[in-house]
């Protein structure tokens, strides 16, 4: 089955040789400019690319450009944004290429970098 937790990659990105995607279906939670850009708090988006950056690159399209600049600079994550799966870091799991599945809460929060 499509995005059991325990695998990286889905099984039917291959299974039949023609490169089919897996479809999951995940909460996003929007904290901070990701909500005032979007205008929601949560919202469920569908990715056919199960990985942190396939749910940001499915909410800038639905978002727009926006939402890509508030999470990205360039192709990394900025550094005043934090990124949760179900809670935990996704820096201390495989970063951006980190592995979402069906069902999966990824939160999203702006925050202060900076001295004081």
């Amino acid at each position: 089955m499509c995005g059991s937790y325990k695998k990286v990659k889905c099984d039917c990105l291959t299974s039949n040789g023609l490169g089919v995607r897996c479809m999951v279906s995940v909460k996003a939670i929007l904290r901070g400019e990701f909500k005032n850009v979007a205008g929601v708090e949560e919202v469920q988006v569908e990715v056919n690319n199960p990985t942190v950056r396939g749910v940001i690159d499915r909410l800038a399209a639905k978002y727009g450009s926006k939402f890509l600049s508030a999470a990205l600079d360039g192709a990394e994550l900025k550094l005043d944004v934090t990124v949760m799966v179900n809670d935990a870091d996704f820096q201390y799991l495989s970063g951006l290429d980190t592995p979402v599945n069906q069902g999966d809460v990824v939160t999203f929060i702006t925050g202060v970098v900076g001295a004081a």
